[in-house]
């Protein structure tokens, strides 16, 4: 099992696998912190899944280079890197045994918990989380290997293990040049910290502002949480709930008034009821109460090759205004760039100028203008197509 997340300030989506480990404020935080340049050649010790490394094709470095000891969490990056349309290259290695040329920049959400044989979480997770696998000794003794004299190190850790931690760097000649703390809320201590160090001398640190949690939130998704994934037979009575009300609402004088007063929870369910298989998906947006925002089906175009169709696309009502529906777009097009698809169409009733509006924003032309046939209802349609499905991924 696996989901597809938006992250957070960028246009890219990432595919997480269960069991293993998930992005986190940290890495969000960290992924923000960031500061490179075109010419920076960049590694990622310790990717997971990649998500450090799209943060970092933000910034359009000359190269970008991952590793990590688990297999599975090379390949999910290999996967995600691709899906976004990113450059990059991603080796399964331990660090302490990798040997390259020296990096400009090195990028680590490095292990910081203590090993715990209560610890309940799966052995993948174990290795991501905890020093057993990677000690800061060990991390500094490979960043003073794979890092260029004048390169920098950016890093997280946990604010209340901070001490050790620069002193541990001090013993490999790096030294913090700039920090942010993030805190969970005004009045509790920070949590955890990010910094960049280098070699130097130098003493000075500036400590910038602090962060706290809706600091790390999407502006295009204002204050709502979400995560979208693969829907399941749990969430169909609320997707087929907010199909109807979409068409009662959305089309109400483009359809005709007795084909939409027929519509109801039934009708939903048996809409959606067998659409899931292996070339046709559903994917949904979950807000943080685990409710469904709004979702999207797609399938293989009928009438254009390597072509993926949007066949629905609706979110719910109060949920509106927080880009639910372009990261669903975004979403479903990574998905299929990833299955092998380059091109995505979409058809609207004609009149919908608000759907039609945010297709072409996000890049989607004319296609042709068609009538569409609902039962006895007849509308004047548009189909839109997306002729490279990239734009969606790195626009």
């Amino acid at each position: 099992m696996s989901r597809i997340d938006y992250l957070p300030g960028t246009p890219y989506t990432i595919r997480q696998a269960e069991g293993m480990f998930h992005m986190t404020t940290d890495t969000v935080l960290l992924g923000r912190f960031l500061r490179l340049k075109h010419r920076d050649t960049v590694l990622d010790i310790g990717c997971n899944q990649g998500v450090l490394m799209l943060y970092a094709a933000m910034h359009g470095p000359a190269s970008l280079t991952g590793i990590d000891i688990l297999k599975e969490a090379v390949s999910l990056a290999q996967e995600n890197l691709q899906a976004n349309a990113v450059n990059g290259t991603v080796v399964c290695a331990d660090v302490r045994a990798f040997r390259a040329d020296p990096f400009s920049v090195i990028v680590c959400n490095p292990p910081y918990f203590v090993p715990d044989a209560q610890d309940l979480h799966t052995d993948e997770e174990k290795t991501a989380r905890t020093e057993k696998t990677l000690t800061p000794a060990e991390l500094f003794a490979a960043v003073k290997r794979l890092l260029k004299s004048n390169g920098a190190l950016y890093l997280s850790y946990r604010a209340n293990r901070l001490s050790d931690l620069l002193q541990t760097a001090a013993q490999y000649g790096l030294r913090p040049v700039r920090m942010k703390f993030f805190h969970p809320d005004q009045s509790s201590p920070a949590k955890s910290a990010v910094l960049e160090m280098r070699f130097s001398g130098r003493a000075e640190c500036i400590i910038e502002a602090p962060a706290y949690p809706a600091d790390l939130q999407d502006e295009q998704k204002g204050n709502m949480e979400m995560k979208i994934i693969e829907a399941s037979g749990q969430h169909l009575d609320e997707i087929a709930d907010i199909y109807v009300a979409n068409w009662k609402t959305t089309y109400a004088g483009l359809l005709s008034a007795a084909f939409l007063d027929r519509l109801d929870h039934a009708y939903g369910v048996n809409r959606w009821t067998g659409y899931q298989n292996d070339r046709q998906h559903i994917l949904a947006a979950l807000a943080a109460d685990g409710t469904v925002a709004g979702f999207a089906a797609f399938k293989p175009d009928e009438h254009l090759e390597q072509c993926i169709y949007l066949d629905s696309l609706h979110v719910r009502n109060d949920c509106r205004g927080q880009g639910i529906g372009t990261a669903l777009i975004k979403a479903a097009a990574a998905q299929a760039f990833q299955d092998g698809y380059t091109r995505m169409s979409i058809s609207i009733v004609r009149g919908n100028d608000h759907a039609g509006d945010l297709y072409r924003k996000l890049g989607a032309r004319h296609l042709h203008y068609f009538t569409d046939h609902f039962e006895e209802a007849e509308s004047r349609s548009e189909e839109l197509l997306w002729d490279d499905i990239r734009v969606l991924l790195d626009d």
